[in-house]
């Protein structure tokens, strides 16, 4: 009986030590863990966020799309209407045109170009609505909107930059569909210099690349892929569009593409029975498409 009693004695003496080398040791990684409480406290605002906005929290986030997760905007602080902006009539219905109508009729939209842009510039001084204008398309379009800030970027660890530009987009697909909105992005990407600093230079080639779909999986658009009426002159259009370049034609076509859209839905109603594209539709989409390559260039932001 003293044996097994000893025994027992000393399993019950090392299950006690074990139990408390486990919870010292956990406790010494908590408080040696410079970043513990700040996960703590971002795993705290994302959960309250998530309820505010209505969105899942089965969907799993790491480390990094969570402190990029806190910078989503709800309820009031998405409550622009496009009655509350004036003087920018013209730049509205632009918007409508180009982000609103390709969300409405992605059901029915049976091209690849009938999608909305993958980025829009608002230029101008401060005080004059840019910021308002976005809000007021995420609210109209129904999506989710991310107020990002550019220093919530930076990190002291090496590669943590890139591993939170690259939170950004996943993010954004998780919850798509999602309004990125970059205020002050000339400080942000402004062209590249020699002097950069290693880890701003491979932050900003990661950022463009992930914006740009560099590594996407979507087939490539050709303007072949859409119906042209048989009065389209492809040559006069290729004279028009001396200088573009291959981004910039493929966006005169999906512009081209959604006016001929737009005219199908004020005609019909739907687009079950959408017109081939007419030679007016990529006429009025290339002047309009140099018109504000023009501003932008005048304003410095070629």
């Amino acid at each position: 009986m003293t044996d097994r009693a000893e025994v027992i004695s000393l399993c019950i003496r090392l299950a006690a030590a074990a139990a408390l080398s486990f919870f010292t040791v956990r406790y010494m990684v908590k408080f040696l863990d410079p970043h513990y409480a700040t996960r703590e406290e971002t795993k705290k605002r994302v959960a309250q966020l998530f309820r505010e906005l209505g969105l899942s929290e089965s969907i799993e986030l790491n480390e990094h799309e969570m402190r990029i997760a806190t910078q989503f905007v709800g309820g009031e602080d998405v409550g622009a209407e496009w009655s509350d902006i004036g003087g920018c009539d013209e730049l509205i219905a632009d918007l409508k045109d180009r982000v609103i109508l390709p969300l409405q009729i992605a059901a029915e939209a049976d091209c690849p170009l009938l999608c909305p842009p993958k980025g829009i510039l608002l230029y101008g001084p401060p005080g004059c609505g840019k910021t308002l204008l976005a809000k007021a398309v995420a609210r109209a379009a129904g999506c989710r909107f991310i107020n990002l800030q550019v220093s919530n970027l930076t990190d002291k660890w090496y590669g943590e930059s890139q591993k939170l530009a690259a939170a950004v987009f996943s993010v954004a697909q998780k919850f798509q569909p999602t309004i990125i909105f970059i205020d002050e992005i000339d400080s942000f990407l402004r062209d590249r210099q020699a002097n950069d600093h290693e880890a701003t230079a491979m932050m900003k080639a990661q950022f463009m690349s992930l914006w740009d779909g560099f590594s996407s999986t979507n087939d490539q658009v050709i303007l072949r892929e859409e119906r042209l009426a048989d009065d389209v002159d492809l040559q006069k259009i290729a004279a028009m569009g001396v200088g573009l370049s291959g981004s910039d034609l493929k966006e005169v076509c999906r512009l081209a593409v959604l006016a001929r859209a737009k005219a199908t839905l004020a005609d019909q109603g739907s687009l079950k029975n959408r017109q081939p594209i007419q030679s007016d539709d990529l006429e009025h989409a290339l002047m309009k498409y140099s018109r504000a390559y023009q501003q932008m260039t005048e304003h410095g932001l070629d």
